[in-house]
């Protein structure tokens, strides 16, 4: 039963992290036995693959099951899924619809939580009909050390959620009714033509990538709030720049690619990606060659 599954891993994981982690029998009941049980609790969705995890050579503060759809992502750690996320006080669970983090975390380091949360609200206005009952924001609370990054990145990641208190968890068939509207909400977003384009690998990843792709024959740093580097492109008389900060200490920069617009009053930003900081340098390297 699900309700007694998500229990015992409350229940026993406090004391479970005290052990050694290999071979433990409650590590190998979340990564096999538990996403078994939401597989068979959940009634849609049966072509869903289930995943779950209690960490990789040790005990995670979060533990997590997972169903995804394999046409879109064979992982979590891509793409987005409904997942189970424990808080790490084991005080309370999540039922949310989460992206994955680690490919945009190793690209982007810190900047990717802005954009984990720009991408919910995008995934939002695709589907705006979500189950009611779920916080419509995605708004969760994980309770784990700042020192741990992962479960920062879960938070920024969620599209929606809906929390239970392990004092007051619902029965069964609240779960599982809860389960199947969002594998529902799920599925639609899963179908809708747009979604694809939101979870494509970023568009520039190296600064070589940048200067062939583009065309770019220089760059320019300039002072100023607005504008901190500018890049001028040798076609149609476009440039490539910074239009904000991600954040004034995350190691990357959101640049824009400005075309001009249709009445010819002034640029037009037609897409936009992230550089680190660190390929600043790299990128004018790389111009130096071309």
């Amino acid at each position: 039963m699900l309700r007694e599954g998500l229990l015992r891993v409350a229940t026993e994981y406090a004391r479970a992290t005290q052990e050694t982690f290999a071979g433990h029998s409650l590590e190998r009941y979340i990564r096999l036995d538990l996403p078994r049980i939401v597989q068979d609790a959940c009634s849609h969705g049966t072509q869903l693959c289930t995943l779950g995890s209690a960490g990789k050579g040790n005990w995670a503060s979060v533990p997590w099951v997972a169903l995804l759809e394999p046409k879109l992502t064979s992982s979590a750690h891509e793409g987005f899924y409904v997942v189970y996320l424990f808080r790490a006080g084991m005080d309370g669970l999540y039922l949310s619809l989460n992206q994955g983090v680690t490919g945009l975390r190793s690209r982007w380091g810190e900047a990717a939580r802005r954009d984990l949360q720009e991408r919910g609200g995008k995934l939002r206005t695709l589907v705006p009909d979500s189950p009611s009952q779920f916080d419509a924001v995605g708004r969760i609370d994980l309770d784990a050390p700042r020192r741990i990054q992962r479960p920062r990145f879960y938070e920024s990641a969620s599209v929606i959620a809906r929390y239970y208190p392990m004092s007051a968890l619902p029965q069964e068939a609240e779960l599982r009714q809860d389960l199947d509207e969002l594998v529902v909400y799920y599925e639609q977003l899963v179908a809708h033509p747009i979604t694809g384009s939101l979870f494509r690998a970023a568009p520039v990843q190296r600064a070589d990538a940048l200067v062939q792709d583009r065309g770019i024959e220089s760059a320019v740093l300039t002072a100023g709030r607005e504008v901190v580097f500018e890049i001028v492109a040798r076609a149609e008389g476009r440039s490539l720049r910074v239009s904000r900060l991600v954040g004034e200490t995350d190691p990357a920069v959101r640049i824009g690619w400005y075309g001009r617009s249709a009445d010819g009053a002034g640029p037009e930003v037609e897409e936009y990606v992230d550089i680190p900081h660190a390929l600043l340098a790299d990128l004018v390297r790389a111009l130096e060659r071309h």
